[in-house]
């Protein structure tokens, strides 16, 4: 099984900003959809950069559990209340230090609101792994 990360010619490198523009996969495996993960507390503080690491976090329990790591992840979605350039900074970084050298695939979509009022960001993962 490969996670083959693509950064095609012509198009901008994102690798700075935590992402690449594709990850193709090739072999037999299994891939895993995982839900919207969320980071808001009843007992922490609930501002967006805890709500972020709070939310990557629960993905990597899921991950764990079933046995894959963020290397496994070939794509994430992000969704984000009150987008602005200071929480594009904090996703960016987060990402980075989530991932590693093993960068996803990523769309970041600006909503007006989530599930919840108190939700300020979700992240949804896309896994595959030989098995």
């Amino acid at each position: 099984m490969t996670l083959t990360r693509l950064q095609p010619a012509g198009l901008a490198d994102t690798s700075s900003f935590g992402y690449l523009p594709a990850t193709r996969y090739d072999g037999p495996g299994r891939c895993w959809m995982i839900s919207g993960q969320i980071g808001t507390s009843d007992t922490g503080p609930n501002d967006f950069e805890s709500q972020l690491h709070r939310a990557f976090d629960n993905l990597e329990t899921v991950l764990a559990s079933e046995g894959l790591t963020p290397a496994d992840v070939a794509k994430i979605t992000l969704l984000v209340v009150g987008h602005d350039m200071d929480r594009l900074t904090l996703i960016i970084a987060k990402r980075k230090s989530f991932f590693g050298a093993t960068l996803p695939a990523s769309t970041l979509i600006p909503v007006p609101c989530l599930a919840l009022p108190d939700m300020l960001f979700e992240v949804d993962a896309i896994a595959v792994k030989e098995g």
